[in-house]
């Protein structure tokens, strides 16, 4: 798995700023930073995929 995210990096790096707004949008992602600590809390909340088929009955 990490082997497969660190080629994420590299998409991730050369992708357009609509592209990534987008992106992280669907994720719901949201970062809170604390000065006092430095450190940063990341979350994302995605949305989930529905797929959605209809099938025709018989006439």
């Amino acid at each position: 798995m990490v082997t497969e995210l660190g080629a994420m990096r590299a998409v991730l790096d050369r992708a357009d700023r609509g592209d990534l707004h987008d992106l992280y949008g669907a994720l719901d992602l949201k970062v809170s930073f604390n000065d006092n600590t430095r450190v940063a809390d990341v979350s994302i909340s995605p949305t989930p995929r529905v797929v959605s088929l209809r099938v025709r009955g018989g006439t």
